[in-house]
């Protein structure tokens, strides 16, 4: 049984501020320390359950933050950007039986943790179908879009009320409690790794349970902070009012990639 692991870090355990997330940040080993104490907790959890292999996306940032040193033989890391497919890179790349999302946060504008979508002041809201969502609910269509079912997320309580409307069968671990975006109730790194375990577990085996994947239209909307962001992103969908940009495509992938690579050139125009 092969399971994709899409894996950020703002949702980590214990963590409450972005400057423990950043790789330029004195804080930033706390981040590190904390993504793979709760990916380890994961992976145990589903060989538990049944599951032999894993490709691992090292979604956060530049994709250069896990170590390979003692994953496991059966874990394959997909490191660095730069993919259409962005947080869900190397999902295209083998037949897989089910997605975890471990570590994930709340959209921008919630009371999550460290709450944003993809580029923190780039992105102001994501609608897909006509629909508001954050990270996760962009990421979980791609998953689906390979017929493969979304089976765990793991983060606070925002995230996982996000993911109990894209997906209500999905298992979900809690791991702290938001008490606004840069404060949270943190619960003790044995107990989380534990509860990990357990959920990891019974996500693998509930897999015939899951619901099947969901095909979503490739309709996808993106309101960006300012104008000038909008006009870059605008190069890859259409601009409408309100610093509104939409994508179209044939299929949700299609789309999505289009915003990806919108969202990117947003966010450089910004910078320079």
């Amino acid at each position: 049984m092969r399971i994709y692991i899409s894996l950020d870090a703002e949702g980590a355990t214990g963590l409450c501020d972005f400057s423990e997330v950043e790789p330029q940040s004195p804080l930033y080993h706390r981040g590190v320390t904390a993504m793979e104490r709760d990916l380890r907790a994961v992976l145990e959890g589903a060989r538990e359950g049944g599951a032999t292999e894993f490709y691992v996306c090292d979604a956060h940032e530049m994709g250069r933050n896990l170590s390979l040193d003692h994953l496991g033989e059966d874990v394959i890391v997909v490191r660095g950007t730069g993919h259409a497919l962005s947080m869900m890179a190397g999902v295209d790349r083998a037949e897989f039986d089910g997605a975890f999302f471990v570590a994930y946060h709340g959209k921008n504008g919630s009371q999550g943790v460290m709450a944003h979508t993809y580029y923190p002041g780039v992105v102001e809201r994501v609608l897909v179908a006509g629909h508001e969502v954050g990270e996760l609910g962009m990421n979980i269509p791609v998953a689906w879009a390979f017929g493969i079912p979304a089976l765990l997320a793991t983060g606070d309580d925002v995230l996982l009320e996000e993911a109990r409307k894209v997906a209500p069968r999905i298992e979900r671990c809690l791991v702290k409690e938001a008490l606004g975006p840069g404060c949270a109730l943190c619960y003790d790194g044995q107990r989380t790794a534990h509860d990990l375990r357990v959920s990891a577990k019974r996500a693998v085996l509930n897999l015939r349970s899951a619901r099947d994947p969901i095909a979503v239209a490739g309709d996808l909307e993106v309101v960006f902070h300012t104008p000038r962001q909008a006009q870059a992103a605008a190069a890859y969908g259409e601009l409408q009012e309100g610093n509104r940009v939409s994508f179209q495509g044939d299929d949700y992938l299609a789309a999505f990639k289009k915003a990806v690579r919108a969202m990117g050139a947003a966010a450089e125009v910004e910078i320079g």
